[in-house]
């Protein structure tokens, strides 16, 4: 069997002359040194065959080096669509915008130029459920539901949260449809009766945000009064995290004025006991509409490529959870799933939580019986495909990527069906090394000498 180097293959220069080795296609990762390295970009078959048998058995194992009777780009298509079946046939995701009303005004909003504050009703509620047993129980599937509640803030209507719930429940009693819930909230609302009743109904995830320090977060996390809510809702995380430490995931709002201030969140976050939560950085940039009304504050490309690693060695050096590894995946985000909606208020679907509330984004809505009325953007949104963009089809990085971020692909390049390279292309590099040194310092330190060290 002859074999060749993966055209997934992807070097980072670690120290010295090593070199990080990363395959977007099978997640695996490696140092080599540098002889190595040449023998793969030259794909030099006979240095790679004298290889040491237990470096080549690695390689070949680990899919750095592949039967070059393999079509990987086939592959690679093949796994992105039935990952959107097997998922079609085994889960029913579903958002719901439970008000387009809110009880704060951030100067960054969303639904900035919206306007909307209509609230779902019971009788859209009914329909959603329609739509949900439909399709958690057909043909006898018994799919998992997943269900997150957004909004505007989602409890403002919290009644029709509570209605959803119980649904949901007596769905699993009468059909045995295991179910769960997630909420976005920005926790004001948060009392501890409201608490305990997601906890008596399958909560996963409760994702409350911060705009940084308390200076800044209090000039633009405000309510309609101008009045600042650091202090409040530091007590409901606080309060979430005493109850469950892995339920609060606190998104951290970034852009060019607040960034500076971080330093002194995660200090305060320290010593009110709130250490080892799970957060990520939420990056206002320039392509949102709140940013189009041409607000310099929000972050470009170029910018955030240049800020973001610092804020992930600023978390870690803090003691906070932050994913910086790279991993494959086959799709990149709900858009690209047949079985993931947002569903707003009016009953209109959308693929895109960055959309919601932009009808040209709509790709159909509720009818009276529960049914999804499709409209053309259904068949163009559902039929994007990675592998064949030019620019994707020829990256090494498409399966740690698959295409991108449709949204920002058609404020790039005016289509969804076109590359939507984010932050994270440019700087996979910073985040293989600090994974690398966080995660394997000491079998890096035993192993420099040798040819290729499996990590």
């Amino acid at each position: 069997m002859a074999y060749e180097p993966s055209r997934y293959n992807f070097f980072v220069l670690y120290k010295k002359d090593n070199y990080l080795l990363y395959n977007a296609r099978s997640n695996a990762l490696a140092l080599v040194d540098q002889d190595m390295k040449k023998a793969f970009e030259q794909n030099d078959e006979e240095a790679l065959m004298s290889l040491p048998e237990e470096y080549l058995t690695v390689m070949t194992q680990r899919g750095f080096l592949i039967d070059d009777t393999i079509d990987e780009i086939h592959e690679i298509e093949y796994r992105h669509h039935h990952y959107i079946v097997n998922n079609f046939s085994n889960v029913v995701e579903l958002a719901l915008i439970m008000t387009y009303g809110c009880n704060l005004a951030c100067t960054y909003c969303y639904e900035k130029g919206i306007n909307l504050k209509k609230t779902m009703s019971k009788n859209m509620l009914d329909r959603v459920e329609k739509y949900i047993k439909t399709q958690a129980v057909r043909n006898n599937a018994r799919k998992i539901v997943s269900v997150s509640f957004y909004g505007g803030e989602p409890l403002f209507n919290w009644k029709g949260c509570k209605y959803t719930m119980n649904f949901l429940k007596e769905c699993n009693r009468e059909y045995e449809t295991p179910y769960e819930t997630r909420v976005i909230t920005n926790g004001l609302l948060l009392t501890d009766d409201v608490l305990q009743t997601f906890l008596d109904n399958n909560i996963v995830s409760m994702q409350i945000t911060l705009d940084g320090a308390k200076k800044d977060h209090d000039k633009r996390r405000k309510t309609p009064r101008g009045e600042g809510t650091y202090d409040a809702i530091l007590d409901r995380i606080t309060t979430v995290y005493e109850i469950d430490q892995n339920l609060p995931r606190i998104r951290i709002n970034i852009d060019n004025t607040n960034y500076h201030g971080l330093p002194m969140l995660f200090d305060d976050l320290s010593e009110r006991g709130l250490c080892n939560l799970s957060v990520y950085f939420g990056i206002v940039f320039e392509f949102t509409r709140g940013c189009k009304t041409g607000d310099s504050s929000c972050f470009d490309l170029e910018s955030i490529e240049k800020t973001l690693p610092d804020l992930w060695r600023l978390a870690l050096s803090k003691g906070y959870v932050i994913k910086t590894r790279p991993s494959t995946m086959y799709s990149y985000c709900g858009f690209d799933l047949a079985h993931a909606f947002v569903i707003d208020p009016f009953g209109d679907f959308y693929n895109c939580w960055n959309a919601i509330g932009m009808k040209e984004w709509c790709i159909g809505s509720l009818d009276s019986t529960g049914k999804l009325v499709s409209n053309h953007n259904f068949y163009d949104q559902l039929s994007r495909e990675p592998t064949r963009f030019e620019e994707c089809s020829t990256c090494t990085l498409l399966p740690a990527c698959m295409g991108g971020c449709a949204f920002l692909a058609n404020s790039l390049h005016g289509t969804i069906h076109s590359a939507g390279c984010g932050e994270y292309k440019n700087i996979i590099g910073e985040r293989l090394k600090w994974y690398v040194e966080r995660e394997y310092a000491h079998i890096l330190e035993e192993g420099e000498e040798d040819e290729a060290v499996q990590i």
